[in-house]
């Protein structure tokens, strides 16, 4: 690398290489020789026979082997010099050492007071006195250094790639782009020194704001949520200033933190040589020896940060590792042994040791703790039965019984004790359920059974934030207010949450009269108290809790988030979240870019980048016609239907191992007295065999359907343009999916959303009960105040939020969400007019955006068609950008002239993660092209988006295959289709023609 020159490092999947791994022979050709030197306690060496036997093989690779040397110095029964070592293949070392002073149960822990020296390759490398205290550990660097190299420091500084890292869920989404002038770059530590206090508060329990406090702490989101390199030495740095905290009980006998399970009643000594706050009782007496001497930095859990999580993430070093390891060990140490259920290690809400938000924070920590612990190593599965056992309490209290219906965890105390009202702090509620929902995205080492408990206990946890962010009427609390230091929760001084009896206030409303003293005055308007705008105040506070109900797709969430940022005053607190970046999570509602797999995972079919191919299947569409619609031996119409009546297709990705593409269309019968074809028309990837599903038990006679049902209860298949959409089983769709059906378009039949169940040959089908809200009839499906039905429906899925967003053809008053439970939340309409428009979601950017159709009369007539109309959905902001580029053109515009306009609506556009563009299939060109719409570099909602065709060509391969890309009578619509499992567009045209594979780059 040169010198202060960024380098771009891309990962992929790929097979591995044949380079052998390097060794610890290779560690001993090095020449490399170390010593921990301690005064008068004595120094340990390593030299060329000591690196044969390391204490850990931490990491082993070709490019990078990692090991772990311990050595106990001089007599003392409790100092340790340890190294963390990594040879580079090149010969390169680097060395991490440290001194520690802490066992679990060895008598007479107190503090090391001596100058302590570090050597390596012959050279001292540091020297200090440091006067260690019992349980702490110190890393023996010095300024600016973060480790020793043998030879020259190359200084490399990682920036990973931070939005990458934020979409995994390890950590959580900030809002907030930092820049490099504000306030707290001035306060972010830069050197290092044994101990240091760095960036943690003077006293970990004081009062009041703390950088520290939060998911993660400052320094780590300023790392997250900038591209500074200040950022990166403040994360390591302050990781290695927790050392001074006294948490660092490691077991004598495993060498390692303890094992919960090893030590069910044993708590740590209470007496003021510790430096832990609130510390326990023993039901067996079981303590850990008393301290003496000088006294470790205060911890205490209600106020104790995330430590070292994020330097792991960043690193993979084992002191990091163990440092959250040892934190979560500790605050089970901390909690009596009855209350904590023994080795359950259960940090509950109301006890002392904890308080809400402690409990909060403990679980947050135990979360990390088992989701960096290897899964091969003992404590991942200790840590996570601990989150079971946690789990298993909430879950039993809370929703196995009857409770408060509105997310309130058990207090410690009430803060208006004999006043008739129980009151608890509303933002210590807020911290408990981010860090419940943030243990959901970490997925700590639990069962599917736990994470299913999880995932209920949260969903009913996150109502004491969506319920503060409620409406205008009297049984709601209005969003305006829902930043209160305090809130009245239940209406006795004595409410029972442990057997859920209460009593309970009956709605919000009657909360926010008991804690308002007014009714809710059911107006709109600013969000107000709580220190508002202030990045730090309690309407801060709340921000992880309610991003994580939206991440989590918790009923009301989005609706309730909604209420929030369109408040005309919330750009205010927006433009504070750089002065306290901790506060500016937002729903992470992104998913990870998935990597494409190496080819050989690809069916042999499959064509390389660049290529088009038929898909080989089986058997055709003309082979599985249902005889109901055979009229004579050679008749085969029936099977155009799914392919010509104007209609599209979903992948149903549970239906197989590879999943299917379903077809599903039918109308416009030469004769009301002929059938409507009534099923699905399946191709799967897996067998490569087509197949039907969803027959009627008899034909059913196009003019007998009533509403929209024949006489058997099934309904009229329409033309289905745009409307079709996978329901996965997870969200409640058959055994192998299902295929939703939005509306029946250009009818007199009520809007509905028809689900067939694909895993039946016949029947199987069912409607989506839904409810909007501000209807006058909330079972109607509606786009404006008065509309009637039979709209042309424009869909796209949101797996993140579990649902679709669903537009219309032509003008209209609301974009929809409707979500999978058939919540229906209502939007301003995205791009007015959306006549032969397209609508794409923008999963990695976060962005809805609709693809204006270029109508050739009204508001988008003219150069409309060059518009985006895009709709932030975290912000809820919408912008306006334009495109350049070739833009594609569909023959037969409705003024009766050849290409006259844009005709996104035909062909099949839909945004691709995995390839970063949106993509769709023009016919109209000769021969038909693969077209693609490429986002900005930087800032999509506003930037200019480009047109470009993609080319592609016949693999020679297929050498029986259609050497040209196929034609679809009455257009493509949505039967042009991404799926995952194959890395590949396919599409079908026809009944006598099989699929065609298409790959891009």
């Amino acid at each position: 690398m040169a010198a202060s020159t960024a380098l771009t490092v891309n990962l992929n999947i790929g097979m591995p290489n044949a380079i052998p791994n390097l060794t610890t022979e290779n560690l001993r050709t090095t020449g490399a020789t170390a010593s921990i030197g301690a005064g008068a306690f004595g120094t340990v060496s390593w030299t060329s026979a000591d690196w044969a036997t390391p204490f850990m093989t931490w990491i082993s690779g070709p490019f990078m082997s990692s090991w772990l040397y311990r050595k106990p110095i001089g007599s003392d029964a409790h100092l340790v010099g340890w190294l963390e070592v990594r040879l580079y293949r090149g010969g390169a070392v680097e060395i991490l050492p440290w001194i520690e002073n802490g066992y679990l149960n060895v008598a007479r822990p107190s503090n090391k007071h001596a100058p302590y020296t570090f050597d390596f390759g012959g050279t001292q490398r540091f020297n200090a006195t440091i006067d260690l205290p019992n349980h702490c550990r110190s890393v023996l660097v010095s300024g600016s250094a973060l480790s020793h190299w043998l030879g020259t420091d190359p200084q490399v500084t990682p920036n990973h790639d931070k939005a990458y890292l934020q979409t995994t869920g390890l950590v959580p989404t900030y809002r907030t782009s930092v820049p490099i002038s504000a306030a707290v770059w001035s306060s972010l530590v830069k050197n290092y020194s044994p101990l240091q206090q760095g960036n943690y508060p003077n006293a970990m329990g004081q009062a009041g704001y703390q950088p520290a406090i939060g998911l993660l702490p400052e320094w780590d989101v300023l790392y997250l949520a900038s591209d500074d390199p200040r950022a990166y030495p403040g994360v390591i740095i302050n990781a290695y200033s927790a050392g001074r905290y006294g948490i660092h009980y490691r077991d004598e006998n495993t060498l390692r933190p303890f094992r919960f399970s090893s030590y069910p009643n044993l708590v740590v000594d209470g007496g003021p040589g510790t430096g832990i706050s609130n510390t326990g009782a023993s039901s067996r007496n079981s303590f850990t020896p008393a301290s003496s001497g000088t006294a470790p930095s205060t911890w205490d859990i209600p106020h104790h940060p995330s430590i070292a999580f994020t330097a792991y993430l960043l690193t993979g070093r084992f002191y990091f590792m163990e440092e959250v390891q040892f934190a979560a060990t500790i605050n089970y140490l901390v909690n009596t042994d009855a209350t904590r259920k023994f080795s359950g290690g259960v940090f509950l809400s109301s006890a002392g040791a904890n308080t809400t938000r402690g409990a909060g924070w403990a679980l947050r920590t135990l979360a990390q703790a088992a989701c960096v612990s290897p899964d091969d190593d003992p404590l991942r599965a200790e840590f996570g039965a601990s989150m079971a056992a946690n789990v298993d309490f909430y879950h039993a209290t809370y929703i196995a019984q009857a409770n408060n219906p509105h997310g309130f965890v058990a207090p410690y105390s009430n803060y208006t004790a004999g006043t008739g009202k129980y009151s608890e702090a509303a933002w210590m509620q807020d911290f408990f359920t981010a860090a419940v929902g943030y243990a959901l995205d970490v997925e700590p080492g639990m069962t599917a059974a736990s994470n299913t408990k999880l995932a209920e206990f949260f969903a009913w946890k996150a109502q004491s934030v969506i319920g503060r962010l409620g409406g205008a009427a009297p049984t709601e609390y209005l969003y305006r207010d829902a930043g209160r230091y305090t809130l009245c929760i239940a209406p006795s001084d004595n409410a029972d949450f442990a057997r859920g009896t209460g009593p309970w206030y009956r709605n919000w409303g009657e909360i926010y009269r008991a804690t308002l003293g007014v009714a809710n005055p059911g107006a709109d308007g600013p969000l107000r108290g709580g220190n508002y705008p202030e990045a730090s105040s309690y309407w801060g506070n709340l921000q992880p809790a309610i991003a994580y109900a939206v991440r989590h797709n918790v009923a009301g969430a989005m609706a309730a988030y909604t209420r929030m940022v369109t408040a005309p005053n919330w750009s205010a607190i927006v433009a504070d979240f750089s002065s306290a970046p901790v506060w500016s999570v937002y729903p992470n509602m992104r998913t990870p870019p998935v990597i494409p797999p190496v080819t050989s995972d690809l069916p042999a079919w499959v064509p390389p980048v660049g290529y088009f191919a038929d898909v080989p299947m089986l058997n055709s569409p003309q082979d599985v016609m249902p005889a109901m619609y055979r009229n004579f031996p050679s008749d085969t119409a029936a099977m155009d239907s799914a392919f010509v009546m104007w209609g599209g297709s979903a992948i149903l990705r549970d239906f197989s191992e590879r999943g299917a593409q379903v077809y599903y269309a039918g109308g416009h019968e030469a004769s009301y007295s002929l059938p409507n074809i009534q099923m699905s028309l399946i191709c799967d990837f897996s067998t490569l065999r087509w197949s039907v599903a969803n027959l009627p038990m008899q034909p059913n006679v196009a003019n007998t359907f009533v509403n929209g049902f024949a006489t058997d209860g099934t309904p009229y298949c329409p033309h289905t343009y745009l409307g079709l959409q996978e329901v996965p089983k997870a969200w409640g769709g058959g055994p192998q999916g299902s295929l939703a059906s939005f509306f029946w378009a250009g009818s007199s039949y009520e809007n509905r959303i028809n689900v067939l169940d694909v895993s039946r040959p016949t029947l199987g089908y069912s409607q989506l009960t839904t409810r909007q809200p501000q209807n006058a009839d909330p079972s109607k499906i509606r786009f404006n105040a008065a509309s009637a039905g039979g709209n042309y429906p424009i869909t796209v899925i949101d797996p993140s939020r579990r649902g679709w967003w669903v537009s219309v053809n032509g003008g209209a008053r609301y974009t929809l969400f409707i979500s999978s439970s058939g919540e229906i939340t209502q939007y301003s309409a995205l791009g007015g007019n959306l006549a032969n428009g397209s609508m794409v979601l923008c999963s990695a950017l976060n962005l809805l955006i609709a693809i204006d159709g270029g109508y050739s009369s009204g508001p988008n007539a003219g150069t409309g068609y060059r518009t985006l109309h895009i709709r932030d959905l975290i912000t809820s902001a919408i912008t306006s950008s334009t495109t350049a580029g070739p833009v594609p053109s569909i023959t037969g515009g409705y003024d009766g002239t050849v290409k006259s306009f844009n005709r996104p609506d035909v062909m099949g556009l839909q945004w691709v993660d995995e390839l970063g563009c949106v993509v769709g299939f023009d016919q109209s060109a000769t021969p038909p092209a693969i077209i693609k719409l490429t986002p900005p570099t930087s800032n999509p909602a506003t930037g200019t988006w480009t047109w470009s065709t993609v080319p592609v060509r016949h693999w020679d391969q297929d050498s029986a295959g259609q050497p040209a890309l196929q034609t679809s009578m009455n257009n493509v619509w949505s039967k042009f289709r991404w799926v995952p499992s194959l890395q590949a567009f396919v599409y079908g045209t026809s009944r006598d023609r099989k699929p065609q594979v298409i790959r891009i780059a």
